[in-house]
């Protein structure tokens, strides 16, 4: 289940929260699992192991009943759902796009047809400041360096100069082109800086806001059309419904299918769900390999929020109230990590076992 403009393939946050009541875990894993044609009973979420687990186990808390799920915490999924979902979905489409096609990627910002190959963040000398959002492809003599910006950021041009520096210090003999890429429409005076100084540095790169784009320049190569629907046009309908027939052109069914699911969740941005259902094949958009991916991605998203929130509540009615620490060092943790101290609480008697529980398993 993927939330908010993906509502356009399968169902969005809200129906399935409004759906779940008080228990989400129970109706986003039978929902999904219905649609993907899977048992209920093979594929368990951290929650169910968890409550099976406490209501079948010889022990002191043999009895105990797990609290209902607050309304409270359904809210705070939803933002997180939908704070994920701006911070992950569509870093993943443009990253799938470019690397997929990057020759019509460097046509379009390096000025050369040429095919780029993947750089790995872990190449730089430093670790980056934020690796699901950036992309970085490289050829002979070139590495270019793209962020996709669904809303404008303050930090935006510091992060541009500090990989400059980065990639320099790697690949000083390499041209390196570095573009952000605005994709929503906006009158935010950030999305206009291409420059970052301090003291005497001086840093500039480019940018490219979508919606003052010509429409044409992404019908001229496959690998764009996904983005043409946020260019320059005073009729979006009309546009995605030409980038429906451009793909239906293409061979290869697999090629037709991803580059629909990206026009799907790209145009999300800019046209409701309704429209986009009526104008790309939904059938067409679900075989997509951007489909089943960031649905899975989606799927342990949601899954590691539930576990978290209810272990959360065990704890506190086990050893009392946790540490703003605590409760930071457990935000961190992995499904399986979550699912380890569901059965490790169980024997806790004090918060100073949940300390050592946590120094010993980061």
């Amino acid at each position: 289940i993927l939330p908010a403009q993906m509502s356009a393939i399968v169902m969005t946050s809200d129906e399935f929260l409004e759906r779940s009541h008080c228990q989400p875990a129970i109706a986003f894993t039978d929902e999904m699992l219905e649609r993907s044609h899977c048992q209920p009973a093979i594929a368990l979420s951290p929650c169910h192991l968890i409550q099976n687990h406490l209501r079948n186990i010889k022990c002191k808390l043999r009895t105990a009943t797990i609290p209902p799920f607050p309304r409270r915490s359904l809210h705070k999924l939803k933002i997180i759902i939908s704070s994920w979902y701006n911070r992950t979905m569509f870093d993943n489409v443009s990253k799938f796009l470019i690397e997929q096609y990057s020759v019509d990627f460097a046509s379009w910002l390096v000025g050369e047809p040429i095919a780029l190959t993947e750089l790995s963040p872990s190449e730089l000398s430093l670790e980056p400041i934020r690796a699901d959002a950036l992309i970085l492809l490289q050829a002979a003599d070139v590495i270019l360096h793209c962020e996709f910006q669904t809303d404008p950021d303050s930090t935006m041009p510091f992060r541009m100069a500090d990989y400059a520096l980065r990639v320099f210090r790697r690949f000083p003999q390499k041209r390196l082109v570095q573009v952000v890429i605005y994709l929503r429409p906006t009158d935010s005076d950030l999305v206009q800086q291409t420059t970052f100084t301090a003291n005497r540095l001086c840093h500039e790169f480019q940018v490219v806001r979508l919606w003052e784009q010509p429409t044409e320049v992404f019908f001229q190569r496959p690998g764009l059309l996904p983005y043409a629907v946020l260019s320059q046009t005073s009729d979006r309908a009309s546009v995605l419904r030409e980038v429906a027939e451009a793909i239906d052109r293409l061979q290869g069914r697999q090629q037709q299918s991803n580059l629909a699911a990206a026009s799907g969740i790209l145009a999300g941005l800019v046209l409701d769900k309704q429209m986009i259902r009526r104008l790309l094949r939904r059938e067409l958009m679900q075989e997509s390999v951007i489909y089943q991916e960031l649905r899975e991605e989606a799927r342990e998203e949601v899954r590691r929020e539930e576990a978290r929130s209810l272990i959360l509540r065990l704890l506190n009615r086990r050893v009392g109230e946790l540490t703003q620490q605590a409760r930071s060092q457990i935000d961190g943790l992995s499904i399986t990590q979550l699912e380890a101290l569901g059965e490790a609480l169980l024997d806790f008697r004090a918060i100073a076992d949940l300390d050592v529980w946590l120094r010993e398993n980061q």
